[in-house]
């Protein structure tokens, strides 16, 4: 029985060892770890001789590399800190990324003298450079009401936009420019096709789980087209150009 519990213990005290992560620092010493957390630039740890004690919270420019229990690892590469305190840089990658949002734009011509409303739900994907710069594409569906015909017109975007983060925090504010064309249907009796354009830049925060609130200038404007068959007659009429706001919230991942 004795021997039993001797081989137990080994045996227990082999599997913990193995169940050692392992941080490589910049200066070169090793430790001996339990990763508790990774975010985009900190690491959350225990020292593996303190499992009780507190956990530390370091940012990965003092790392080099994490050799993880399961065998994987994590190599980071950092320029040094500046003059300034700041690190100059965060890691180089480039990843997949995209956004969901919906949003509402409400807008004047000054020279009908009428007022548009605007409701829109947008996905765009591109490219993410070091977690604070987003070039992308999208698509969605606009609908927008013009007061001065008292129609509604229903659209199909195609935009493109890009976002800058002005830092890499958990809580981040960021500003973003978007420009596309639109072509849509009215709900007139007759067939009125309509192609526009439109132009926006919104400042916005981002909280830590990516959702996001932004808000800013819009511009817009369309062309419209106008077929009726029953009086064998065609003809273009410009719809509208109008300045206001745009509100949106969404998510991106």
């Amino acid at each position: 029985m004795k021997r039993i519990f001797q081989l137990l213990l080994i045996f227990g005290t082999f599997a913990s060892m193995n169940a050692q992560d392992l941080i490589i620092w910049k200066n070169g010493t090793r430790s001996n770890v339990l990763i508790v957390e990774t975010t985009h630039d900190k690491v959350a740890f225990k020292h593996f001789d303190q499992l009780s004690g507190p956990v530390y919270n370091v940012h990965k420019s003092e790392i080099k590399q994490i050799r993880y229990a399961d065998g994987s690892e994590e190599t980071y590469q950092y320029q040094p800190v500046s003059s300034s305190g700041e690190f100059t840089n965060r890691p180089s990658r480039i990843r997949y990324s995209g956004l969901v949002e919906a949003g509402i734009s409400p807008g004047y011509d000054f020279y009908n003298n009428y007022f548009s409303l605007g409701a829109s739900l947008n996905t765009a994907h591109g490219i993410m450079l070091k977690d604070r710069y987003f070039f992308g594409m999208g698509t969605g569906i606009h609908v927008e009401y013009l007061s001065y015909f008292e129609k509604s017109y229903v659209y199909l975007p195609f935009y493109t936009t890009a976002r800058i983060d002005f830092s890499d925090k958990d809580i981040r504010s960021f500003i973003s420019f978007s420009a596309g064309f639109q072509i849509g249907l009215s709900n007139d009796t007759f067939y009125d096709f309509s192609m526009g354009w439109w132009f926006n830049t919104l400042l916005g925060i981002r909280f830590k789980n990516g959702w996001y609130l932004s808000a800013g200038p819009c511009v817009k404007g369309a062309q419209g087209f106008n077929d009726s068959w029953y009086y064998h007659e065609s003809f273009s009429e410009t719809i509208y150009s109008s300045v206001g706001l745009m509100a949106c919230f969404g998510r991106r991942f």
